[in-house]
């Protein structure tokens, strides 16, 4: 019974940290990194709080921390899950704030090819998002377009 009420408990942390996270940035994330500490202390191989965790650092641009918890979502989902795919785009999109372009580039172009094998509507965000990474990636790095005269 403990063991139930120990995974029920786990599983409502992870639902209010990822709440904290993504619906009231950057706020809450004080609360929402104590949350996932305590999901880790029971729980150090769950994906979400993983992905909860990435946030918070990205929010606060942490871009090496950040990247290395969506690394560590990213192999806990797989990379043929939609959530496993976000987490590889948020750790490409680390690599490029961090002047990492031409890896972060392949990264991100590798992503929108999973997101665009996906034969579903309503991921048209994640594409979009992945799509403005690429030109933001490219124009950050050597691939800034150039005006002639």
């Amino acid at each position: 019974m403990t063991n139930i009420l120990e995974r029920s408990r786990t599983a409502l942390q992870v639902i209010l940290a990822t709440s904290l996270v993504h619906f009231f940035p950057p706020k809450h994330h004080k609360e929402a990194s104590r949350i996932t500490d305590e999901i880790f202390d029971c729980s150090p191989s769950n994906s979400d709080a993983w992905i909860a965790r990435a946030f918070i650092f990205e929010a606060e641009s942490k871009w090496n921390a950040a990247m290395q918890a969506f690394d560590q979502a990213a192999n806990l989902f797989g990379e043929d899950t939609l959530n496993g795919m976000r987490a590889l785009e948020g750790s490409a999109w680390c690599r490029s704030q961090m002047g990492q372009h031409e890896e972060a580039l392949r990264s991100l172009e590798h992503v929108f090819g999973l997101l665009n094998d996906i034969d579903d509507e309503s991921i048209n965000r994640d594409r979009a998002r992945c799509l403005w990474r690429i030109g933001k990636c490219t124009l950050a790095g050597d691939g800034a377009p150039t005006v002639s005269s």
